[in-house]
């Protein structure tokens, strides 16, 4: 390890001294990437990386966080060595981390989440990165905003701005329905949080892309603790997601019907909304070629078990796999609203207000007639409309209503929540998987979608790669050089017994949820891991990494028999949710939703939403399309009003 005094400071003699901590840290890092034939290990650099991240995503709290983790783990290895960890030597630093990362233990948790955090400061480095994946193509155009996007900042004047329908969010509910108004002679203004980003500035490494594009990160917390990922920038969640285009099934429907109390929300009846949210999106099955080598390991292993598979349908009729779609499409060639809707909207007069924040909903009596709005730099802006409607996502919309004295004791408002979480496995194979080189999700088994569980490729960014393994030392240096030969499966359940309650008055705008997975649920999602499980032996391979808390990599048949009967459901899955809703949603009555079959609020008139929080249940798959074809179902609903 080499000295160093990037956390130091000056004494009043002017001698420079070493932080411990600093050396500690550093020696820790080396320690827990070590790297290998295809990654370089952790280094100066990567700790400087390590403090950017932390200062700029947590804060003092995350860097006193750090330093307690890594004052924890130096006193343990004194308990254990009689010396801090920085002064043992390589072996034992990598025989203590080794140790630890496969513990239970509370030195295995903080180790653990250290190890995630460097994985991804250190993958997330340029140069580092050029060494696991191909680098980002440059994007096809450099554009300027379109007419008709302005940053709210930038706003002439204060003056009111009249219009006849606002509309929150330019995500799948709230720019599909505002551009189908748009093109029906409405006067409609659009108001996003997000800002309007340049094609060059999507991409790129994951810490920069999360700054840029994504809402701070929300927590569902219970018996299970698992982020929360949603988009804030032009397009919303549309524009950081992967593609995925799926209807949702019969059985998820039929759920809905009931607790609409109308046969309107079955399949059926909403069939021509998503033959036109489809035609739309420019949804079509992926390629072979773009799905990459993993489609034939699906493939392989689903024939193998008599399982059902085939390609993902995408809104993305020009890819040419060039970069990570979480982290926006720099050629433009995923159709996300702000490229399939916003662009019709605008050509028609429609106004985009980006970096404005919704602060509060304008009522006159029971009639909603506009909404205050606050730019970056804490003007308020009034928009008066003879519609409102809320389009901000599962998270945002109900924090908005809350804001309304007559809503706030609305039994359903905000609970409901439903976050279909994901978990993951990985298979090493002898073929070359090359998962950074193709789409991330592409190929598909819908066998037990009956059940609600999908199972579907879903390979990370190089940036991710360390910190979706989650394994550290000789284990993550392992990995690391077989990332090649890697391939990562996702499994997707329906939380059909499970339901979270989102704290409408949490501090900092950093939204919370109480959550409890139910215990079938959880037996389903540890079921669709060892369908993936089965899938990826069943193609060949070599070795299976479960994606659980504690890291390890089981080698055969027996390892794989022993765990799926014994540890598959006790030791925990690492969660992580894309497709939070629910939290507004449809119901026949008031005491069990928070709108009508109209998307009405109910006690209030003029007053909508049309997003994933309107969900009436679970779906067990994607949610984008469906929520475009009951957006434009709901325009009907808005127009019907308005007439």
């Amino acid at each position: 390890m080499r000295e160093i005094n990037r956390w130091a400071h000056d004494d009043p003699h002017d001698e420079v001294v070493i932080d411990p901590t600093a050396r500690t840290t550093l020696a820790l890092l080396e320690a827990l990437f070590p790297g290998g034939r295809r990654v370089p290990g952790a280094d100066e650099a990567t700790l400087e990386h390590v403090r950017v991240l932390v200062g700029e995503h947590a804060g003092p709290l995350g860097d006193l966080a750090l330093r307690g983790a890594v004052a924890a783990l130096d006193v343990l290895a004194r308990a254990r060595h009689a010396r801090g960890f920085a002064d043992l030597d390589r072996a034992s630093q990598r025989s203590l981390v080794d140790a630890w990362s496969g513990s239970r233990s509370p030195a295995g948790v903080i180790a653990r989440a250290l190890a995630s955090v460097t994985g991804l400061a250190h993958l997330d480095r340029s140069s580092v990165r050029a060494c696991v994946g191909p680098a980002r193509e440059r994007p096809v155009i450099d554009e300027r905003p379109p007419r008709g996007i302005s940053d709210a900042s930038e706003w002439p004047d204060l003056e009111p701005i009249d219009c006849d329908v606002v509309v929150v969010g330019t995500g799948a509910g709230g720019a599909a329905l505002g551009t189908t108004l748009a093109r029906r002679g409405l006067a409609v203004v659009f108001v996003e949080e997000g800002t309007w980003r340049p094609r060059r500035a999507l991409g790129g490494p994951a810490l920069d892309a999360h700054r840029r594009l994504y809402a701070p990160t929300a927590w569902a917390i219970g018996n299970v603790r698992v982020p929360i990922f949603s988009g804030r920038t032009l397009g919303g969640s549309t524009a950081i997601n992967t593609g995925s285009c799926f209807r949702a099934p019969r059985w998820a429907h039929a759920r809905w019907a009931e607790l609409a109390g109308s046969s309107e929300l079955e399949l059926e009846q909403l069939a021509p909304y998503y033959d036109d949210a489809e035609r739309a999106l420019g949804v079509a099955p992926c390629s072979r070629a773009l799905a990459g080598p993993i489609a034939d390991v699906i493939a392989r292993g689903c024939d193998a078990l008599s399982a059902s598979h085939g390609p993902v349908a995408r809104n993305a009729p020009d890819c040419e796999a060039g970069g990570f779609c979480d982290f926006g499409c720099a050629r433009g060639a995923r159709r996300s609203t702000d490229v399939s809707f916003l662009p019709s909207a605008l050509a028609r007069g429609a106004l985009v207000l980006t970096a404005a924040r919704a602060e509060r909903v304008i009522l006159e009596g029971r009639h909603a007639r506009g909404l205050v709005v606050r730019d970056r730099a804490g003007r308020e802006i009034v928009i008066r409309a003879r519609a409102v409607v809320l389009a901000a996502g599962a998270l945002r919309t109900p924090r908005l209503l809350a804001r309304i004295d007559r809503l706030r004791r609305m039994r359903a408002l905000g609970a409901h929540l439903r976050i279909q979480p994901s978990a993951g496995i990985a298979g090493v194979l002898s073929e070359r998987i090359e998962p950074f080189r193709h789409v991330p999700q592409g190929w598909a088994s819908d066998d037990l979608i009956g059940r609600g569980i999908m199972v579907l490729a879903a390979q990370p960014d190089p940036s991710l790669a360390a910190s979706v393994l989650g394994s550290a030392g000789g284990a993550l240096t392992e990995a690391m050089d077989a990332i090649d030969h890697t391939a990562f499966l996702g499994v997707l359940a329906a939380d059909l017994e499970s339901e979270g309650r989102l704290r409408l008055d949490a501090p900092g705008g950093h939204p919370i949820a109480s959550y409890v997975l139910a215990r079938d649920d959880r037996v389903r999602l540890a079921r669709g891991v060892a369908r993936a499980g089965e899938i990826l032996r069943a193609a060949g391979a070599k070795r299976i990494v479960p994606l659980v808390e504690r890291s390890r990599v089981l080698d055969g048949a027996r390892a794989w028999r022993a765990y799926e009967q014994g540890a598959l459901w006790d030791d925990p899955l690492r969660l992580v949710s894309f497709h939070p809703m629910g939290t507004c949603r449809m119901a026949s009555d008031p005491s069990l939703g928070v709108i009508d079959l109209d998307h009405h609020v109910w006690g209030l008139e003029d007053l909508f939403v049309v997003d994933a929080s309107a969900i009436p249940g679970p779906l067990g798959v994607n949610p984008q399309v469906a929520i475009v074809a009951m957006a434009l179902r709901a325009a009907e609903c808005v127009e019907r009003d308005l007439s």
